[in-house]
């Protein structure tokens, strides 16, 4: 009787320090965040939510093309809620089917783009489309957050985007570049 009350408890321990572990790993952020996109170092407001699948930014002026006659580009501006902008080009990743909530199918460009919450950094697949009519510039879905981060959703705002030790190549040479000037 004793051995297996024993055993009950040695289980349970193993079982919560596994459990307290894996919770420590990952970053504790609220519901909605700033986030900087890269390249540029533009820091919007994004919902986090784990009921979409994927990402999408709010983005005005998108225009598909074709550079050097080869690989389809998009071109698209993004605007943070203070005024500051930056038109971005990347490369047409795919057209994504987006099923809205009224029974229609949407297409929306994708683009990978870096995104950084926190201290989390991920290159990302994101659909592009006007979020004009919401208050946040940016949805962050289950695709960017997995394995990442835990949402409080009592919380907002917790941290600032800090992702120095794990920028992008092309970003820390542009940055070295300006501290040459």
């Amino acid at each position: 009787m004793k051995e297996g009350f024993f055993a009950c408890v040695v289980s349970c321990v193993i079982c919560f320090s596994a459990v307290s572990a894996c919770a420590q790993e990952k970053e504790v952020l609220g519901w909605q965040e700033k986030a900087r996109i890269f390249p540029g170092e533009l820091v919007i407001h994004a919902k986090l939510d784990t009921g979409a699948d994927f990402s999408s930014l709010d983005a005005t002026d998108i225009v598909e093309f074709k550079k050097d006659d080869k690989q389809t580009f998009v071109r698209f501006t993004i605007t943070n809620r203070y005024g500051k902008h930056e038109t971005l080009e990347r490369p047409l990743r795919r057209i994504a089917l987006i099923k809205r909530a009224e029974g229609k199918t949407q297409k929306r460009a994708v683009v990978l783009l870096g995104i950084c919450v926190g201290t989390s950094y991920m290159e990302e697949e994101v659909n592009l489309i006007n979020r004009s009519k919401f208050s946040n510039q940016m949805l962050i879905g289950r695709s960017f957050l997995a394995g990442k981060a835990m949402i409080d959703p009592a919380v907002t705002y917790t941290v600032e985007p800090n992702c120095q030790g794990i920028l992008p190549p092309e970003t820390k040479a542009r940055k070295k570049q300006g501290e040459k000037k």
